[in-house]
């Protein structure tokens, strides 16, 4: 009888080895807003006004800035969003401020991290105090009257990557930035302004804030050319197919498990 519970308890811990192994989290969504349900319940309105029309948050003309926000405290992960951009010869800027703290009304003293998106360039802007500044940029043409989906990512270290219409979890970033100034959010800002407050405004959709990094630059690969006075050998450094070395210890604790459920039924007969 003890020879069977030692063999049991032996098939159980062989079970937890191998599920330990693999990982148990997952990304998580930390909120979101489709506007699907009509209305924009959850945010506050700073500046102007804004309506939700087919499911989709937009500002309404007559002030030539108009903001609203929503509680928001996410410092790493990623936040993606759907916007439209609209065509005319003014000067429009929509701001899209995922990491915020401070006053945002009456006058703008807010801090944190955002995109800017003006006639056909993107920026990535820190914000010091409401005053904006460049961190980098990138020019995009014939995105006016589209839909473009951004993903922006930030890590542990401030590092920050955007991607404009990324369509798998490795890409190249558009934008990439380091920045540690702010680690502090309370809001996410959406600001939309421009110089004649009845020209055509932006459309938002789709937004997620997530809080693990989805999307990742592809790894550097480099070549390494070695020259004798024979023969020219060239190596590749980086793995052309990358192996999980968690998989290759589950695959050698399921063994594990086959083997001694082999040995405890082998010897019942």
């Amino acid at each position: 009888m003890k020879t069977r519970i030692m063999k049991f308890t032996a098939l159980m811990f062989g079970l937890i080895f191998v599920f330990s192994l693999f990982p148990q989290s997952a990304a998580a969504v930390v909120w979101s807003d489709d506007f699907d349900d009509g209305n924009y319940d959850g945010w506050t309105v700073e500046l102007g006004d804004f309506l939700v029309t087919d499911g989709e948050l937009k500002s309404e003309s007559g002030v030539t800035v108009r903001i609203i926000s929503h509680a928001s405290s996410q410092t790493v992960g990623t936040w993606s969003i759907d916007h439209w951009h609209p065509a005319h010869s003014g000067i429009h800027a929509q701001n899209i401020i995922f990491l915020a703290s401070g006053d945002v009304t009456p006058s703008p003293a807010y801090s944190g991290y955002g995109i800017r998106i003006s006639e056909c360039t993107i920026f990535l802007i820190r914000y010091d105090e409401g005053t904006s500044v460049s961190l980098a940029f990138t020019i995009f043409e014939d995105f006016y009257e589209t839909w473009t989906h951004y993903d922006i990512t930030r890590n542990t270290t401030g590092g920050f990557h955007v991607y404009a219409n990324a369509t798998s979890t490795t890409a190249e970033p558009d934008l990439v930035v380091v920045d540690t100034t702010y680690d502090i959010s309370d809001k996410f800002l959406l600001r939309e302004g421009n110089n004649f407050a009845t020209y055509p405004v932006s459309r938002i959709d789709n937004i997620t804030v997530d809080d693990e990094i989805l999307i990742t630059p592809p790894e550097p690969t480099t070549t390494e050319t070695t020259t004798t006075s024979e023969t020219t050998t060239t190596t590749t450094v980086g793995d052309v197919f990358p192996i999980d070395t968690t998989l290759l210890l589950a695959g050698a604790g399921v063994v594990g498990v086959i083997i001694i459920v082999a040995v405890v039924f082998t010897r019942r007969r």
